[in-house]
């Protein structure tokens, strides 16, 4: 690949997306990195997407087939694209103008990585943006083993080199969700890719999303998982069958679904006990009550309703050692700091402290104990 002006392609599949996908295109449109190539696969919609894309003229390049689903969208994208690089946009979600710009800049100051991701933050389906985001910094040796945990990445942080779409990677049509993450596995197992924490897009979350039917979530998870570690049994599958389920777990949660987010929950500690000591599984339990999209948005965050669901979910799942308690105490007091709330932080981290400090995160813990003590 040329590094000296090379052109992106992005590919953005639509089903009836109309009233969206103005935007998505506007927001390539406004890049300030100008070589790109935008590539519209309409996947048989019904409604005005096809008048809406007209509108742009030659600046889009629009392609209509039949209704295959969303794999196969982005795989007609592929066939057509002519890009050095290749992005994939979803006709609801937009990139911020610096996007390309950001991302390209990386990939010529590391010319061994074969792409890149960026963050994301969430918006609602009026644009409006969320309190949640995700950001992380993930060097290309480690990506595919924190994948393994869960996708974390969405679609659109993706800027790949063309060169790794060989003739048969292409998104599994079998797969009816979770296609991406398959595909980031396969690509990370023997690429270098890394993860950078920019955050340079925003998703949509929206109610009729795929993500929010969690059972075919969970189905497509299994599936995925079973083309890279088909025996449950070897390591790392145990691991990654039980972030599955603690994905899911998560999905039941931001829907208020208590009792399926339970259940879930007792099947992923039952893979991986480990679980248990995962600094991430508090957190989802002590912010049971918020949605997708407003995960750490506390303004209204009850420190008290907090701790009386996280101690009661504990002792339901058996999780009621010293050690639990004290990771429990620990989440509650680091809320509590993001809150601003002086006394509550203190008082959760003596908590934590006469319980029994835990060697990973005695150090973390001790420090926000003493700031508590600090002026403000």
């Amino acid at each position: 690949m040329s590094m000296k002006n090379p052109q992106v392609t992005i590919i953005i599949p639509t089903f009836n997306h109309g009233h969206f996908i103005a935007e998505a295109i506007n927001s390539v449109l406004k890049q300030t990195y100008p070589h790109y190539q935008i590539i519209v696969i309409d996947d048989g919609s019904t409604d005005n997407t096809a008048d809406i894309v007209a509108q742009f003229g030659d600046a889009v390049h629009y392609h209509w087939q039949e209704n295959q689903g969303l794999s196969a969208a982005r795989n007609t994208g592929l066939s057509l694209a002519t890009g050095d690089l290749i992005n994939f946009l979803d006709a609801d979600d937009w990139h911020f103008p610096q996007f390309l710009e950001n991302l390209l800049n990386h990939l010529t100051t590391h010319p061994h990585l074969d792409g890149v991701a960026c963050g994301y933050r969430f918006a609602t389906e009026f644009d409006q943006p969320l309190a949640q985001s995700s950001s992380h910094t993930v060097p290309s040796v480690q990506l595919h083993t924190k994948l393994l945990a869960g996708n974390f990445i969405a679609a659109q942080c993706f800027l790949l080199k063309r060169h790794l779409f060989i003739s048969d990677t292409r998104f599994d049509t079998h797969l009816t969700a979770c296609e991406d993450w398959d595909m980031w596995l396969r690509l990370s197992r023997y690429h270098h890719i890394a993860v950078i924490p920019d955050i340079l897009t925003q998703v949509r979350v929206r109610l009729d999303s795929m993500s929010g039917n969690q059972m075919r979530m969970l189905v497509n998870r299994f599936a995925v998982i079973q083309k890279y570690y088909p025996n449950p049994q070897t390591e790392p599958a145990p691991r990654a069958y039980a972030f599955a389920y603690f994905r899911t777990a998560i999905e039941y949660l931001q829907s208020r679904q208590m009792p399926q987010a339970l259940q879930c929950l007792r099947v992923a500690l039952r893979f991986y006990p480990p679980l248990a000591q995962d600094p991430e599984l508090y957190y989802e339990l002590a912010c049971s009550d918020q949605s997708r999209g407003n995960r750490g948005h506390l303004q209204n965050w009850d420190p008290t309703q907090a701790q009386e669901y996280l101690f009661s979910t504990l002792e339901t799942l058996g999780l009621t050692s010293p050690q639990n308690q004290t990771y429990a105490y620990w989440t509650l007091g680091k809320l509590s700091h993001q809150t601003g709330a002086k006394q509550n932080t203190r008082h959760f981290c003596q908590q934590a402290l006469i319980t029994k400090p835990v060697t990973p995160i005695s150090l973390p813990l001790l420090k926000l104990y003493a700031r508590t003590f600090l002026p403000k």
